[in-house]
């Protein structure tokens, strides 16, 4: 009505008031497309600009993009400040506290914390000045002063109950309940719990709603009430689903998981606890609904069968593997590290495999060896003999922690499946010797992002595989020989298209990518650990990242990306992978060839060489990797050289 009687203002003000309600409840896409529409009809109206900040500052809060929170909320506070707006002052000022409690820089949270607690007292808003003081209290929960957290959180409450505002209520008493947990007072925690209940059950959000099942589930996994409490953690889990449901952007939903993943640890233990044989399915399932869940709901706009899945059952998974397949999926709870078995015939849990802690320390042995031996490896080579022994001991211990465990499932199998977790991604099972033998000796080895990743990947139609091969290669300084790696791959195909040097544009890949079978890239990656999205490939005339690859379209059967630190993706909370990989698998390959570490130039270009003859010949792609790794092992035996690629995805 206001727009169709010329009063812009009050349709702008209408619109701002919207997006906040969508906010409120979740919504926050929706919300955040409001928001932006509401910047474009008032650009010269800085009273609603300054809300509109401030409001996309608590959203980003809300889904854990701390840094953009202190952002907009330091713009806003800016705004707010020229035109004399002390409450919402106040309100930017303890947004950037709580988002710096998140990223625990506590110094300058409390800091900040207190300013806007006292700018609050100043104008008598008790509740605000309450608000502040309930999440320093959250900050003190993470910093182990239970006890200082109760007490603020009880005078929180009471603030809150004395104004009737009862989801806040609700939500102090979820915080005293977690700092009772800690305490171990039990009867105390059931208590404030319960009157968090009553109070979300008269007045509930969506915010308040996972928190309150999550801590009832803690408190009967406390009682060993184990039934009670898996019944709690699911609520929770599908409470967050339902708001994570609205949230469209990839980057937002990635974003809105990292501090929510815990409830589904929380689950995936319990049903291990509990142990029958349902509730190791179920705990498997969970697993899974958890990993790189954001990838797989990303891989539903490009994979047709992922329009009405989610996630695998544990039969969907067990179908979909080959009759010599074996899949090992490991997963970390606090510092028990264990493994899901799953063959078409058998499905297995060995659990408490090994210490996370331990495993990452022997982890941490062997990258240093690899780089020690990378930046000189002139130097290990003239000691050729010890170094081979030092990287034998350390990929040994690492198949004593991971693979002897499981060996009883690994009898039958001829091919292996790892999905790995965590810090686990980075580590070459492939090359994971046993005393006498590396693993490729005895399987065909593959990876995958998630069980469900790899059944969709295997279980897609078969595409057309008449395209040619598409070569690209960009040598520089560092990678001198990726001319004579090209010319050497196009020798055993010699229907590929290759372009190398300044042909190697953008646009060339643009062009020819929509057409070609197999994707050949050597060119040097550039990693980027502060924003692993900006991880890119460099062409001749510009660096491709993530979001120009995901822009394309591909019908190839297999991406091959050799070059240094190809597969070095960024593994964030909910075990995903950000990188590279993410973008291929995007823009439609159903695998993709990767590295772990910087490579040599001589050995990979004979590595590929034989890994596309065998292509060439007929094998499987998991097979010619297999046999290319084990032709160069025989020249160069220290899996510097033969080991740095591995196979992600559909390996036949």
């Amino acid at each position: 009505l206001a727009l169709k009687t010329g009063q812009a203002w009050i349709a702008a003000t209408s619109n701002y008031n919207l997006g906040y309600l969508h906010y409120t409840q979740g919504q926050y896409t929706r919300a955040l497309d409001i928001l932006a529409e509401t910047r474009t009809a008032v650009s010269l109206d800085h009273w609603h600009l300054s809300l509109c900040n401030l409001t996309q500052s608590e959203i980003y809060l809300e889904i854990n993009m701390c840094h953009d929170a202190i952002r907009f909320a330091e713009a806003a506070h800016k705004e707010f400040e020229s035109i004399q707006k002390p409450f919402e002052m106040a309100k930017a000022v303890g947004v950037m506290a709580i988002a710096h409690s998140q990223l625990r820089e506590y110094k300058e949270a409390g800091r900040l914390f207190e300013k806007a607690r006292s700018m609050f007292k100043e104008q008598g808003n008790a509740v605000r000045a309450a608000s502040m003081d309930l999440h320093r209290g959250v900050m003190w929960l993470e910093m182990g002063r239970y006890t200082d957290t109760r007490a603020v959180a009880e005078e929180a409450y009471n603030a809150f109950m004395k104004e009737s505002i009862k989801p806040k209520a609700a939500y102090a008493r979820i915080v005293s309940a977690r700092a009772s947990l800690r305490l171990g007072e039990l009867e105390c925690a059931s208590s404030n719990a319960a009157d968090a209940n009553r109070l979300h059950g008269e007045s509930p959000l969506p915010w308040v709603g996972h928190q309150l099942h999550a801590v009832l589930g803690e408190i009967h996994q406390a009682q060993n009430n184990l039934s009670a409490a898996r019944a709690e953690f699911w609520q929770a889990i599908q409470e967050l689903e339902e708001v994570r449901s609205n949230i469209a952007a990839d980057e937002l939903r990635l974003n809105y998981l990292k501090d929510k993943v815990p409830v589904y640890e929380m689950l995936m233990t319990t049903d291990l606890r509990l142990g029958d044989p349902a509730m190791l399915e179920e705990a498997f399932e969970t697993a899974e609904r958890a990993k790189s869940r954001t990838l797989v709901d990303l891989l539903a706009g490009s994979v047709e069968a992922l329009k009405q899945a989610n996630s695998s059952s544990l039969e969907d998974v067990m179908e979909g593997l080959a009759p010599d397949a074996g899949l090992i999926e490991y997963v970390m709870s606090g510092d028990d590290v264990s493994a899901f078995c799953v063959s078409r015939a058998r499905f297995a849990v060995v659990q408490n495999i090994c210490s996370r802690a331990e495993l990452r320390k022997r982890f941490g042995f062997l990258q240093y060896h690899l780089t020690t031996f990378a930046s000189n490896p002139a130097a290990a080579q003239a000691r050729a003999s010890v170094a081979l022994a030092n990287i034998q001991d350390h990929l040994q211990k690492l198949y004593e922690m991971l693979i002897r465990p499981v060996e009883g499932f690994l009898a039958d199998a001829a091919v292996l499946v790892f999905v790995p977790f965590d810090f686990l991604h980075y580590v070459p099972f492939h090359a994971l010797f046993a005393g006498t033998a590396y693993l490729p000796d005895r399987f065909i080895i593959s990876y995958a992002p998630t069980a469900t990743i790899h059944r969709l990947f295997t279980g897609r139609e078969r595409r057309r595989t008449d395209g040619t091969a598409l070569l690209i290669g960009v040598p520089d300084e560092a990678a001198p020989l990726i001319a004579e790696e090209i010319e050497s791959i196009q020798s055993v195909l010699p229907e590929a298209r290759s372009f190398v040097g300044p042909e190697a544009t953008k646009e060339c890949l643009n062009r020819e990518i929509q057409t070609a079978g197999i994707i050949h890239i050597a060119s040097h990656a550039t990693s980027r650990p502060d924003n692993p999205m900006f991880s890119s490939l460099q062409l001749h005339d510009a660096a491709i990242n993530f979001f120009d690859i995901y822009n394309l379209r591909t019908s190839a059967s297999l991406v091959t990306l050799s070059g240094c630190g190809t597969g070095l993706s960024n593994v964030v909370a909910g075990d995903e992978l950000l990188g590279l990989i993410r973008g291929f698998l995007y823009a439609g390959a159903t695998s993709v060839v990767l590295s772990l570490w910087d490579v040599n130039d001589r050995t990979t270009a004979d590595l590929m060489k034989s890994f596309y003859r065998s292509l060439a010949a007929g094998a499987t792609k998991g097979q010619s990797l297999r046999s290319a790794m084990l032709s160069v092992r025989d020249e160069h035996p220290h899996p510097y050289y033969w080991a740095p690629f591995l196979l992600m995805g559909n390996p036949n």
